[in-house]
């Protein structure tokens, strides 16, 4: 763990193993931000429910859930969120590769060999400096609040 932040091991794909390489591995990049969405969606509906089935009379019975819900709820709203920003190794890296279509080798291989450390160098720097380089908390409230509002959660 460095500045906080822990260290995932990427999914190694072998691209010549997809029948649709560009279609395939943005479809394949997707699938944790969603389903780390999905999760959020869960969570909302949970917190809805608990909102009907713990009784008034049980304030703290009532905080602790919700306690509970609010954090995995964040947490992978902020997963989702994070692991799209277009810097490698996150997945967001393959949306934009695939949407820009990065044929040159050398591009890619540039792209790829220093995304790791740009992405490191920004989360360092956004700890040390607290300069807010990467807002992922503001989006992640926007993004709960809206949910919460969807669901009619309040």
């Amino acid at each position: 763990m460095i500045a906080g932040f822990g260290w995932a091991k990427p999914v190694v794909i072998n691209r010549e193993n997809l029948k649709q390489p560009r279609r395939d591995d943005t479809l394949i990049a997707l699938a944790g931000p969603l389903s780390n969405l999905l999760f959020a969606v869960v969570l909302t509906l949970l917190l809805k429910a608990a909102v009907r089935i713990i009784p008034a009379s049980a304030p703290d019975t009532l905080e602790k859930v919700f306690s509970v819900l609010f954090s995995f709820l964040f947490i992978n709203i902020a997963l989702a969120v994070f692991n799209l920003l277009p810097i490698p190794p996150l997945d967001g890296s393959h949306l934009v590769s695939n949407l820009l279509s990065l044929k040159s080798y050398k591009i890619s291989a540039n792209y790829y060999r220093y995304g790791s450390i740009a992405l490191l160098a920004v989360v360092v720097l956004d700890r040390l400096t607290e300069a807010d380089l990467l807002p992922i908390g503001r989006v992640v409230q926007a993004i709960a609040v809206g949910m919460l509002r969807l669901f009619s959660v309040f």
